[in-house]
């Protein structure tokens, strides 16, 4: 009986410490001495320590940063499909014609073409309630563009996540600090986007 005690004080000892080995505080901790997502980057003084918090300053106000640049980019593929696509006030639709040499758009007169030729913009009878409307055609260079700023955000939510779960203070504030800063720099560029 008593190896049977021993054993079973012997198996608790050892779940006990390899779950004090994992390395997840419970608390909120002021060491200087940390590690970030990996064990080779732990900070030895207080100089590494600083730079580690500059670095996710850096990372948090990115984050900010790429939600402003995909806000501008929406609004000007929005603005660029109402130009292509533009209504006149007396119900025409008014495309601009395009040079055959360039490309580029002619800014002439588009209502020389005949009533019948020219078709009004009309809002899509919506099926059903939940009918979901896109912003334009899809295109490789807007969409795409698209998908990688969001994985990009994502990506770096996700490392700010993880550096925060760490349960350093220092680490904690850096990350708060940026998504201030970065909001205070940037979030006026997410204002008033054209949906």
């Amino acid at each position: 009986m008593p190896m049977n005690q021993a054993m079973d004080h012997s198996s608790h000892n050892s779940s006990t410490s390899s779950s004090m080995d994992m390395g997840m505080p419970f608390v909120f901790s002021t060491d200087t001495k940390i590690t970030i997502f990996f064990r080779g980057w732990t900070t030895s003084s207080m100089t590494q320590y600083v730079l580690t918090l500059a670095f996710l300053f850096i990372l948090a106000t990115l984050n900010r940063f790429l939600g402003a640049l995909r806000s501008q980019l929406e609004r000007g593929w929005s603005h660029r499909e109402l130009n292509l696509r533009k209504v006149e006030p007396d119900g025409s639709e008014n495309r601009p014609m395009k040079s055959k040499r360039n490309g580029l758009p002619v800014y002439t007169q588009a209502s020389q073409r005949s009533e019948e030729s020219v078709s009004t913009l009309k809002e899509e009878p919506q099926r059903g309630r939940y009918a979901w409307k896109s912003s334009g055609a899809w295109g490789l260079r807007k969409d795409g563009t698209r998908a990688v700023l969001e994985l990009g955000r994502a990506f770096l939510g996700y490392v700010l996540m993880l550096a925060i779960m760490g349960c350093n203070v220092g680490v904690f504030a850096a990350v708060l600090l940026g998504i201030f800063c970065g909001e205070l720099v940037f979030g006026r560029f997410t204002q008033g986007m054209a949906r």
